[in-house]
């Protein structure tokens, strides 16, 4: 693999032999909350699991050297190959191994493995959010003030208008027009008289607030 790998922002070193360290799987383990004692590589080392699948590696011939190895020194650590990376990972919790499997997927694939957002940068990003859903409503206002004036007028004036007119003229569709002229209370007319002009889409609208028709 010529790219590195990396988990959660974390990059993993590799030794010669290409095997990745365990301690700075540990890193991102911990940024990513989980407990930095009960995550230690020195505990899963000596699990009796991880002894039990170090034998079987080491069974299958297929490996020219240890599956997992100790380095002293500044620049040291545990580095183990990738079955016990993935074991490492599924002991810690089966979030942080998804995590580890999505992270060798993207460093397989040539894909950036996305990072994962800590709760301070979740609540940011929901307030970034919901900050530009209220300008885009505090300009959607500003284009239907007008709007709403005129209509505001249309239903304060008596009189017979045609529903299309008195859409235009509040410059809104006509059926969000007639939802507001029923919101308002307003008098639908529909008479006789006017049927046909009903049937070709015009409708008429008679311009006088109603009250509520109290119940019995």
């Amino acid at each position: 693999m010529n790219a590195s790998l990396s988990i959660l922002g974390t990059k993993i070193r590799q030794d010669v032999e290409g095997r990745f360290c365990l301690n700075d799987c540990h890193k991102a383990a911990t940024a990513a909350g989980h407990d930095y004692k009960a995550t230690q590589v020195e505990h899963f080392t000596r699990n009796a699991s991880t002894e039990g699948l170090i034998q079987e590696l080491l069974k299958n011939g297929e490996l020219e050297f240890e599956p997992v190895s100790s380095k002293a020194g500044r620049y040291g650590g545990t580095y183990a190959v990738k079955e016990l990376v993935y074991a490492y990972a599924m002991w810690i919790s089966p979030a942080f191994h998804l995590t580890v499997i999505r992270a060798f997927d993207a460093l397989v694939t040539g894909q950036i493995a996305a990072p994962a957002l800590s709760e301070q940068e979740i609540v940011a990003q929901a307030l970034q959010i919901t900050v530009r859903q209220v300008e885009e409503l505090k300009a959607e206002n500003a284009i239907l003030a007008p709007k709403a004036e005129v209509a505001e007028k249309i239903a304060d004036s008596d009189g017979l208008y045609t529903l299309n007119l008195s859409a235009k003229a509040a410059q809104m569709p006509l059926s969000q027009f007639t939802r507001a002229a029923h919101a308002k209370r307003l008098h639908l007319q529909t008479e006789r008289k006017m049927e046909r002009l009903l049937r070709q889409g015009e409708g008429w609208i008679l311009l006088r607030k109603v009250s509520p028709i109290p119940r019995p």
